[in-house]
C-alpha cells in the first residue's frame, strides 16, 4: 500500500489506483468473481525491518466503503481467525504472520 503507517483511517481510498491494480482486477476473472479474499499480513505489508509501510491501511480497506471496493477483500485484524462453510464441509482458518527474520536492519548480521 503506497501509504505511510498511522495515516488516518479516513484515507484509506484508492488514489494512486493501486488496489485496483493489485488486487481487484488481479483476481478477478472465471471462477474467482465475487469469492471473498482472505489475507494476512507479511514483511513486505508492514515495510521490512522499519514497519512504516502503511499495514493499517490494509485493514483498513476491509472495514472501508471507497467506490473502489468489491468487498471481496478481507484483511481484519493483524491476526485472526475464520471458520469458512462449504456445502458438505467446514474449515477453520488461523492467520498470523510468522516471519520475523525479515525484521532485522538490513545492515545487520542476524548471527
Amino acid at each position: 500500500v503506497l501509504r505511510r503507517c498511522g495515516e488516518a483511517p479516513s484515507d484509506v481510498g484508492d488514489p494512486s489506483g493501486q488496489w485496483q491494480h493489485v488486487f481487484e482486477k488481479m483476481y478477478d476473472g472465471p471462477g474467482l468473481e465475487g469469492k471473498q479474499w482472505l489475507g494476512v499480513l507479511g514483511n513486505h505489508d508492514f515495510g521490512g525491518f522499519s514497519f512504516t509501510s502503511g499495514w493499517d491501511q490494509t485493514i483498513g480497506y476491509t472495514w472501508s466503503s471507497v467506490p473502489t471496493s468489491t468487498g471481496r477483500w478481507m484483511t481484519p485484524a493483524l491476526y485472526y481467525s475464520s471458520t469458512v462453510h462449504y456445502s458438505d464441509f467446514s474449515v477453520g482458518y488461523f492467520f498470523v504472520d510468522t516471519n520475523y527474520f525479515d525484521a532485522y536492519r538490513p545492515d545487520m548480521n542476524e548471527n
